[in-house]
């Protein structure tokens, strides 16, 4: 008998009370922890940039990806074991509905609330970011490494950030269930660990993290302005939400309720 972890289907009626307490929260509880989570994302995304921009240099692309990788899993530890309210996370509140608990109302509510609060958070942490000088280290690398990471994302077609932000969230949302399948704080850790090295390691597309990362980047190379903001926001923010939503709702939460929810057929 396995103790040390939930089955796929007690993670899955976790997963339905957990989504059914996150809709019915207040909406300034939500606020709070949406910005909270935001800021948790960004200052691992910041740490990547720092620890991870010359890597390459001296052991290759592989290996400088798999480390920047390793070290943003401290943003969804900071989310999970604080207790902060993630929008792609969030995206598995789709169980809660599909169990016939929580209204769709109810979840779009909890999602838009949710996704404009992880911006607030992501804008805060870049502030904080450029007030501290962080680009400056190693003779201005980071903030070249910043800038150049902001452009590329920028440069892709709406068609490549969708199809990269499916990826992006089916790889977080195996994470939250990974974790949510474990007892202990150890066992979360590691569970969420892989999926979201993957993720980060094959550049795939975080809306939460890019509200981070983008700006920041366009900021430290003095390009930040209304027209690169709208840019970012249309050609970016846009597909990669939609992207997300495609692949933590259906691929991870609808999948994953119709093969292992007790309730599925309650719910027909």
């Amino acid at each position: 008998m396995q103790t040390g972890m939930y089955s796929p289907a007690e993670v899955t009626s976790n997963l339905s009370d957990t989504g059914d307490t996150k809709a019915t929260r207040p909406a300034l509880d939500l606020w709070l922890l949406g910005a909270l989570a935001g800021a948790y994302i960004s200052i691992a995304g910041l740490v990547s940039h720092v620890i991870g921009h010359d890597i390459a240099n001296y052991l290759g692309v592989g290996v400088a990806r798999f480390i920047s990788g390793s070290v943003f899993t401290l943003g969804l530890a900071l989310v999970v074991l604080a207790g902060a309210e993630l929008f792609t996370g969030n995206c598995l509140i789709i169980i809660s509905v599909l169990d016939k608990r929580v209204s769709w109302r109810a979840m779009f509510r909890n999602w838009i609330i949710i996704w404009l609060a992880n911006g607030v958070g992501s804008l805060l942490v870049v502030g904080l970011a450029l007030a501290t000088n962080i680009g400056s280290l190693n003779g201005g690398a980071v903030g070249e490494y910043a800038a150049g990471v902001a452009a590329g994302k920028l440069a892709l077609p709406f068609g490549v950030v969708f199809a990269r932000a499916i990826f992006a969230n089916w790889l977080v949302c195996l994470a939250v269930w990974l974790a949510s399948s474990a007892k202990d704080v150890a066992g979360k850790i590691a569970g969420m660990y892989l999926p979201i090295m993957g993720f980060v390691a094959t550049n795939m597309e975080h809306v939460i993290a890019n509200m981070f990362s983008i700006p920041y980047g366009l900021a430290v190379a003095g390009n930040l302005n209304a027209q690169t903001f709208a840019q970012f926001a249309l050609n970016n923010l846009l597909p990669a939400t939609l992207g997300n939503i495609v692949g933590g709702a259906l691929l991870v939460g609808a999948m994953h309720w119709y093969l292992f929810s007790p309730n599925r057929a309650k719910a027909k």
